[in-house]
């Protein structure tokens, strides 16, 4: 399939800026013009700065943070961006709520097939609680087996139903549980790794490493082994890091042609100084400015599935924290603060859904792109340098 890639030129000795993401960065579904995304307005505001600024945007909509990693070696393919931006997860938190189903079948025995009307936004081991459907035994918690962006499957407490009949919906049962928040992190921090290390993706374990080619590079999501890798270390290759992964997430790099442990050597975590891109920001979710049923600072109200204790916020902000180095940032980019701070001096008003394209709808305006533009800009103008490092 063809994707649009976003390519906003400028001097010919530009600084690279490279944004990833989902539908909020990609943007163009809404009809604006290339000028209106806030990873070209980023590039004017620095240019005004006085730097050389040129922006790549690799939004695609409808990503979950797991499928941004799968594809974050996008980020260093042209070249290696002097400032990679990283937004995602909104899928991961069902934005949209709950999907309806335009299909739920009975495939064989006790496996039920939901197909939705639209992306369903989960991962396989997810949860969703499915409801409406007749007969019954459809309807509950389960967990799934995704399938396709629009179809999973689950299993059935009981087998011989017929197909499903009814308004049936699905909605993300993981929300605000210390697991979805957990994953969403290790996504994210999937991301900040393959723009730190030039890694092409990830693999669940060390076991699942390829035969690939020498010098390549992928993020362990849970590294169990023991040593680190067997492999000999040629001329230009990192060194290996010794000793049990514990479970943790690391980069493994390819040093023969074997597969797993026997071809793999493991040469970086969060704190290993960056071979690619050091400069990142991670983007926290923005405040849902709706008329009801979003955030609102006069009642205290914090929209749930985003919240900075057990929802999206808190995941984004955990992937930036674990990820800093002091030589080589990752910064948290708070959108919702920036955002309730222009409601409470009364810049904006709460509850008009000026800076989303509709009422009740996560997405952004042309308005709402220039505020995430403007908050980006403002966290690279207060890190230390990184002007200097655009310029």
């Amino acid at each position: 399939m063809l994707r649009k890639l976003q390519v906003t030129w400028g001097r010919l000795n530009n600084r690279r800026v490279a944004a990833i993401g989902d539908s909020l960065t990609q943007a163009y579904y809404f009809g604006f013009m290339c000028r209106q995304y806030f990873p070209t307005i980023v590039q004017g505001l620095l240019n005004n700065a006085g730097c050389h600024a040129m922006t790549r945007n690799f939004g695609v909509g409808g990503n979950t943070s797991g499928q941004i990693a799968a594809r974050a070696a996008a980020l260093n393919y042209f070249e290696t961006p002097d400032l990679a931006i990283i937004w995602g997860g909104t899928n991961d938190f069902g934005s949209a709520g709950a999907v309806n189903a335009n299909s739920l079948a009975n495939a064989s025995g006790t496996t039920a097939v939901f197909t939705a009307n639209g992306p369903h936004g989960m991962q396989t081991g997810d949860s969703t609680v499915i409801a409406g459907a007749s007969p019954s035994g459809y309807n509950g918690t389960f967990t799934v087996t995704v399938i396709d962006p629009v179809t999973f499957s689950y299993t059935l407490g009981s087998s011989g139903n017929a197909n499903a009949t009814g308004t049936v919906t699905s909605t993300p049962a993981a929300v605000g549980s210390a697991g979805n928040v957990a994953r969403t992190q290790a996504n994210l921090q999937a991301a900040i790794k393959c723009a730190k290390f030039g890694a092409l993706g990830f693999v669940t374990g060390q076991g699942d490493l390829p035969i690939g080619r020498i010098g390549q590079r992928y993020v362990v999501m849970n590294d169990t082994d023991a040593i680190g890798g067997v492999a000999a270390i040629t001329p230009g290759q990192m060194p290996n890091i010794t000793g049990t992964g514990g479970g943790g997430q690391y980069v493994w790099e390819y040093r023969l042609p074997l597969a797993g442990n026997t071809g793999w050597g493991r040469v970086a975590g969060a704190t290993t100084p960056p071979t690619h891109c050091g400069n990142i920001i991670v983007v926290g979710q923005h405040y849902m400015n709706w008329s009801s049923g979003g955030d609102n600072h006069s009642t205290s109200t914090v929209y749930s599935l985003y919240n900075a204790t057990n929802g999206l916020r808190a995941a984004q902000a955990a992937a930036a924290t674990v990820e800093n180095g002091a030589a080589w940032p990752v910064v948290y980019c708070d959108l919702y603060a920036y955002m309730l701070a222009r409601i409470v001096t009364g810049l904006d008003t709460q509850g008009s859904h000026g800076w989303h394209v509709a009422d009740g709808n996560v997405h952004l305006n042309a308005y709402g792109q220039s505020l995430v533009a403007t908050a980006l800009y403002n966290t690279i103008a207060a890190q230390s340098n990184w002007l200097n490092t655009l310029s």
